[in-house]
């Protein structure tokens, strides 16, 4: 049962990292460089702040966010920078377009550790039951 859970995790963070490799790998060279207000800060919880934003899209549309987590020092009315997907402009990121990086190698080295894991508690598995097999015979 671990096994196939540690599978299946390890198989769902390869398969989701390039998804997020793409996203922002299309934001660094095609995304458009605005500046989201700072709608309202909440302070509670260990997570840090947590700040709801707007902006306004080139083609008028005007973008809100709830509960992000931008990292750094606000202020309510305060400005961020943001980099949006000028298709789909509910899809952005915090920073700059130089500042959006890949984390490709991240997900590949916990999604390759979490299948690893899963392979090797597989083979445990296997293992142990030839073992009971010859026991029992």
């Amino acid at each position: 049962m671990l096994a196939g859970l540690l599978l299946v995790t390890g198989m769902a963070i390869l398969r989701s990292g390039p998804g997020a490799d793409a996203r922002a790998a299309q934001l660094r060279t095609q995304g458009v460089q605005t500046s989201a207000h700072i709608t309202r800060i909440e302070t509670t919880g260990p997570g840090g702040p947590r700040v709801s934003i707007e902006f306004t899209a080139a083609d008028g549309q005007v973008v809100t966010a709830e509960g992000e987590r931008p990292g750094g020092q606000y202020s309510l009315g305060g400005k961020l920078a943001v980099v949006y997907d000028p298709d789909d402009p509910q899809s952005f990121a915090f920073g700059r377009r130089t500042d959006v990086d890949a984390p490709e190698p991240v997900w590949a080295f916990f999604g390759g550790l979490t299948t690893g894991l899963g392979l090797w508690q597989l083979l445990r598995t296997v293992a142990g039951l030839r073992l009971l097999r010859r026991a029992v015979a």
